[in-house]
């Protein structure tokens, strides 16, 4: 049966090879093909021969036009979740890819919902106003992380401001457990006090208080002091609303306006108390902290798909770090713990796809928005033998293969960069469903939306 789906794959890829090359917003195979690099390392000739014969060209990180996107229906027949990774934050074309692949899947294949590596509250009440009036920048700005702040990504959320004024809207979410923007944290004790306030005013002002100490000196000076002497009481509180909400769970729905604010609220009171106990216990072992986030952010998901949008399929938008299938058995990292994509796939494997995003050369960003450069390739490493198919952009599907001598690769154990510039080794194949290649790569045009909001761009837990 692979077999079949593999042949119907390549054989759509023929067709819309042959149609791509006439499409003047498209770029045809001249177009697509890399210099050659002098310094790339020598790789076995059987690993050259299968990719320059079983890569699927993407002939455009921008275009409107899907037609050399269709392959992907096939990959992605009756999968639910998408998710969509990243090596790195800093990098324009993935941004761009991306924007690219959420357009298509949600107008021509039904996913509806994308959901950031970012604050679960933020995401989902900025989604809730937006109206005619929006702006991309300010939906971003009280949502997303500030790494996402750049233009290629504002090119998603003018996007997704559109589809609202229609009866087919794109919504945004989020699923980290912390907090990813001051602007949209900020107005958080206020929908506290007005949503509990229906039932209980004073236990709802005095929750609202305790909320607005907590989001004024998360990510302060303050901040690690605060969690040493006040972790306890404040988790004391976020157990008091996520109680006080069970038990008015319907009264207050039909207070609200907005519909499954109550539900969210819940979350997030569960997601501050994730949070505290993740940074308290990073000021002693990061690994453990980061797993506890991991944690988090896949109990986040499986709301998502479970209570908040359980009639929707979603994609996720991540590090690649976050999504990859077996964390524990990827070699040369400090982390040698499940990550969030091990919980979603043991869960949800039949109906998930997960796509890892490489490149291979050029400059990119950090998260503090430091410009470095990627590092040269190894031999016998992903980004040297993807190089050789000599595409500016291609897609390697490794769901539906079957070893071979060619593809062998992919079934053992070959290095991969972290961030372009540190190595890691990996079985590719039992961590990604599929891989987007690209070639040549600069940092994102950053937009200056961090005034006021002091998260800044960077997480308090990075990758």
């Amino acid at each position: 049966m692979k077999f079949l789906s593999f042949l119907m794959v390549a054989w759509l890829c023929i067709l819309g090879c042959e149609k791509h090359s006439d499409d003047s917003d498209l770029l045809s195979d001249k177009e697509l093909k890399t210099p050659a690099d002098p310094n790339a390392p020598e790789e076995r000739p059987e690993w050259i021969d299968w990719i320059e014969e079983n890569h699927t060209p993407i002939r455009s990180l921008e275009s409107e036009n899907f037609s050399d996107l269709q392959f992907l229906k096939l990959l992605l027949e009756e999968k639910r979740i998408v998710q969509l990774g990243e090596s790195g934050h800093g990098v324009a074309q993935f941004n761009q890819a991306k924007t690219r692949l959420i357009k298509f899947l949600h107008e021509e294949m039904g996913y509806d919902v994308i959901a950031f590596e970012s604050g679960l509250f933020e995401c989902f009440y900025s989604d809730a106003l937006i109206d005619s009036h929006s702006t991309a920048a300010e939906v971003m700005l009280q949502s997303i992380f500030g790494v996402w702040h750049t233009e290629e990504v504002k090119e998603l959320f003018d996007y997704i401001i559109k589809t609202h004024q229609t009866d087919h809207p794109l919504h945004v979410s989020g699923f980290d457990v912390q907090m990813s923007s001051f602007m949209g944290s900020i107005l958080r004790p206020m929908i506290i006090r007005q949503t509990l306030g229906s039932m209980d005013k004073e236990f709802a002002e005095r929750m609202a208080r305790e909320d607005s100490i907590f989001v004024r000196t998360y990510g302060t000076s303050a901040y690690n002091a605060f969690l040493i002497t006040d972790r306890e009481r404040m988790i004391s509180v976020y157990d008091s609303i996520e109680s006080f909400i069970d038990q008015h769970a319907e009264a207050l729905e039909n207070h609200v306006s907005i519909k499954n604010l109550p539900g969210v609220l819940k979350r997030t009171a569960w997601s501050m108390k994730e949070t505290i106990h993740s940074h308290y216990t990073a000021i002693s072992n990061m690994p453990l902290a980061i797993q506890i986030r991991d944690n988090g952010m896949a109990d986040n998901v499986d709301f998502l798909l479970g209570e908040l949008y359980s009639d929707k399929k979603i994609m996720i938008w991540a590090h690649n770090f976050h999504i990859r299938h077996d964390q524990p058995h990827v070699g040369g990292t400090t982390l040698d713990l499940p990550t969030m994509g091990y919980w979603i796939a043991q869960k949800h494997r039949t109906e998930l796809y997960t796509i890892g995003l490489y490149m291979y050369r050029g400059n990119a960003a950090e998260n503090n928005r430091q410009i470095y450069s990627i590092a040269q390739a190894a031999s016998g490493s992903l980004e040297s033998i993807l190089y050789r198919s000599r595409k500016k952009y291609l897609y390697i599907d490794l769901s539906q293969q079957e070893k071979i001598n060619g593809n062998g690769w992919m079934f053992q154990a070959i290095q991969s960069k972290e961030w372009g510039q540190t190595d890691v080794t990996m079985i590719h194949q039992a961590q990604y469903d599929g891989i987007l290649f690209i070639y040549e790569v600069t940092p994102p045009v950053y937009l200056n939306l961090n005034s006021g909001n002091r998260y800044g761009p960077q997480n308090l837990l990075t990758e």
